[in-house]
């Protein structure tokens, strides 16, 4: 992820600031998804083999890593719907991109209030709403993810 900011910026440098801010954003972003991962990590493969009953506990690193890969994601189809908009004026998928894109993320941030509102003692209280709101937030994000390769492709 370092080397592609640090592209973007040599590659890129007339582009409007709010991208700028946007791929600063990702950024920042992945570099905390990075951590956190190491953190769930370290809960599961040394803390966890030292009291197997911790694996009963939902780590706060999981709420916290469904939230934060909602905003990755929404923040990265952003930026492609925004590059289809500028570079192959194709508004219609560009706009088809954006409504997948919000409808991702209002799915997300729906699961992730549930996820949050989850008691600590185990996955087995997510309830059944969590689980169709991933899975057709999922939906969404896969169809968005297959679409923007296959626009692209089509830019001369």
């Amino acid at each position: 992820m370092q080397v592609q900011t640090y592209l973007f910026y040599c590659k890129f440098p007339n582009d409007p600031y709010f991208m700028k801010a946007l791929v600063a954003t990702m950024w920042l972003l992945q570099s905390l998804n990075f951590f956190t991962n190491l953190d769930l990590a370290y809960f599961h493969l040394i803390r966890a083999i030292k009291d197997p009953l911790l694996l009963s506990e939902i780590p706060w690193t999981v709420r916290y890593l469904g939230t934060h890969r909602v905003f990755i994601t929404s923040l990265t189809q952003t930026y492609f719907a925004f590059r289809l908009w500028s570079y192959a004026q194709d508004r219609c998928m560009s706009l088809l991109l954006g409504v997948l894109t919000t409808t991702t993320l209002a799915l997300g941030i729906a699961n992730s209030i549930d996820t949050w509102q989850t008691s600590d003692d185990g996955y087995s209280h997510w309830t059944q709403t969590a689980w169709n709101i991933s899975i057709v937030g999922g939906g969404f994000h896969k169809l968005t993810a297959v679409l923007v390769p296959i626009t692209l492709i089509g830019i001369d």
